[in-house]
């Protein structure tokens, strides 16, 4: 998780949060009490929110 979190700076409760709501990739069981992020899925987050952000900042 924290991780992830370094590359997508977003605290905890908004990580899980975006999960739930299908925004943000859900972890894979590597074994019990164990979770990871395929990287794959969160570059993609990283991708989609950078770009988004690009075309934010490129509108103004």
């Amino acid at each position: 998780m924290r991780r992830v979190l370094e590359i997508i700076p977003v605290s905890k409760t908004v990580w899980y949060r975006g999960m739930q709501m299908g925004r943000f990739p859900k972890p894979v069981p590597l074994s019990e009490g164990t979770v990871a992020w395929r990287s794959e899925d969160v570059w993609e987050v990283f991708d989609r929110l950078y770009n988004k952000q690009s075309a934010n900042e490129d509108e103004s």
